[in-house]
């Protein structure tokens, strides 16, 4: 392990200015340029009014001079996890500045005063996590904390040859992914990558000799690239969740390396691990200094990344083994549902029983008359049996459940994906899964996934309300809604950020008509600026074009 580094005096200390950080599209980015451009951000941040200020940037080595510029310039960063507009304003928090938006401050001249030791005590970064509900939930950390999680973290894991490059699937801008794609790499030695990957299958196009240090979640490790990239992975990183035993056996027979897995929340920061070994996963192990019990069930954590050394009380049912412990699932999963009890795990539990699902979640959909919905990734024999409609599968699952659920309280809505849906971060909040039951999203299953594009099966719903009045006795989808579901898997399967710009060369040749089972090729140009398109039904081509896009 290298030599670690604390926060409070990471540029105090200073570093040989030569040192590597980072890269960006390829170049290599030195102590020295960080140094200096987080000097500028800290001109800026002195000149601005109000301490509280939200910080956003794509660019991982950017907001590293953001983060520190405004930490020794006295304000306190706040870093929301979703950027889209609107979002700031409901964070329900007093903000004085943003950082990063347009018409927010930019960086200055800067100052060549030198660098001093900051407190660590002092709250300067409040994380927002939108949890399971969805609304945002502010996560006030001191210094002192990260630098606590960060000392565990770097004398535990064992992360390859210093140099390895850090890359990431996930947000900088989420709890997980400031601490181990940016904070972890800066206090330990190692350079990291300013973009984040947009799936796993990028790692192929980067020129990283030297290997990688992967930092990814269980969500985006579900789809692994065939050949291209394993043999430059030393060390695979995954949290958000425990890794499946699917996800797990890939991981080590696609990328020849057996992913080490990260247990905590945003409250309490990396607080266990684990390796996921061929023959199976074992207990959860402790980072130094953090202490496990449990009580009625439940884990109570203490650690000394906590605001105070009093227990912290999860929400998850565990096992306690010696120290160690076995996740047993949620305590926050029952749900009433005509006037009967009903648990969300249980549920869970008897579908995967079936052997027909590879992950699945149940949820309670509100409404005049509330009812239970799965949203569930089939396995082999679950799509086989799909291939012949989605009645087949529906009805399949559905028998499973009678033995254990009363019709009352049988699931009314399913909806079947692949890959799981997940945010920036590689988390599935409860929220982001309920929105897959709006009856304007697309239903699709992903067949291939090139580091380029992919190829989509998408599934048209006669429920679709966009069947409404067109028309009357001989509904067809109508060509604006078929250029927002392109846009929209566009932006969920590849990752285009930018801003709808327009279409180029765009034709309709047949129509398509409710319960149609499509094929979708999406393909992007070199610059990311195209994305080509073509809809077939039974081999014949419904519709083509090419999608252009803002720069992000």
């Amino acid at each position: 392990m290298a030599e670690q580094a604390l926060l409070s005096g990471l540029l105090h200390r200073g570093n040989d200015a030569a040192a590597l950080v980072g890269f960006r599209q390829g170049e290599p980015c030195c102590f020295g340029e960080l140094d200096a451009r987080a000097r500028c951000w800290r001109s800026a941040f002195e000149a601005a009014p109000g301490r509280r200020h939200v910080l956003h940037s794509t660019d991982a080595l950017e907001f590293a001079a953001m983060l520190f510029g405004a930490w020794h310039a006295g304000k306190c960063a706040l870093v929301p996890s979703d950027m889209q507009a609107g979002a700031v304003a409901q964070l329900g928090v007093t903000v004085d500045g943003h950082a990063g938006l347009e018409g927010g401050l930019v960086a200055a001249e800067p100052s060549s005063r030198e660098w001093q030791q900051l407190d660590p005590d002092l709250p300067l970064l409040e994380m927002f996590t939108s949890g399971s509900s969805g609304h945002p939930l502010a996560i006030p950390k001191v210094l002192r904390q990260l630098d606590q999680e960060l000392a565990g973290l770097s004398a535990t894991l064992d992360l390859g040859p210093p140099a390895a490059r850090v890359l990431g699937t996930v947000s900088h801008q989420h709890m997980y992914g400031i601490v181990f794609r940016l904070l972890l790499p800066l206090v330990t030695g190692r350079s990291f990558e300013a973009r984040r990957l947009t799936q796993v299958h990028d790692l192929a196009r980067l020129p990283a000799p030297e290997g990688c240090v992967l930092v990814s979640s269980p969500a985006q490790l579900a789809r692994l690239p065939d050949t291209g990239v394993g043999s430059r992975i030393h060390a695979l990183l995954s949290a958000g969740g425990p890794l499946g035993e699917e996800a797990a056996r890939a991981c080590n027979q696609t990328l020849g390396v057996v992913p080490t897995e990260i247990y905590g929340s945003s409250e309490t920061g990396a607080v266990a691990w684990r390796r996921r070994a061929p023959q199976g996963a074992g207990p959860w192990q402790p980072l130094p200094g953090v202490e496990f019990r449990a009580e009625a069930g439940l884990l109570q954590i203490r650690a000394p990344q906590l605001p105070t050394m009093d227990w912290f009380r999860s929400a998850d049912r565990v096992v306690m083994t010696a120290g160690s412990f076995e996740l047993a699932g949620r305590s926050d999963r029952i749900v009433k549902l005509e006037e009967k009890r009903v648990s969300l795990d249980a549920v869970e539990r008897v579908l995967l029983a079936g052997g027909l699902l590879r992950q699945v979640r149940a949820l309670l959909l509100d409404g005049p008359r509330p009812s239970l919905a799965v949203i569930a990734m089939p396995g082999e024999a679950g799509w086989q049996l799909e291939s012949a409609g989605k009645p087949q599968l529906v009805a399949a699952l559905t028998e499973q459940l009678r033995d254990s659920a009363e019709a009352e309280v049988l699931p009314r809505s399913w909806r079947f994906v692949d890959p799981w849906p997940a945010t920036a971060d590689g988390k599935s909040p409860e929220s982001l899964l309920r929105a897959r039951f709006d009856r304007r999203v697309p239903e699709y299953r992903v067949l291939e996934q090139r580091t380029d594009g992919c190829v989509v099966q998408l599934w048209v719903s006669p429920t679709s309300p966009y069947f409404t009045g067109h028309f009357p006795g001989q509904p067809v989808l109508p060509g604006v809604a078929q250029i927002d579901w392109l846009v929209w898997l566009a932006r969920e399967l590849l990752g285009m950020d930018g801003g709808f710009a327009g279409l180029e060369a765009a034709k309709f040749k047949r129509i398509i008509r409710p319960g149609s089972r499509l094929q979708v090729t999406l393909t992007n140009d070199a610059a990311r600026t195209l994305t080509s398109y073509q809809i077939n039904l039974d081999g014949g081509l419904c519709a083509s074009g090419r999608i252009r896009w803002m720069a992000p």
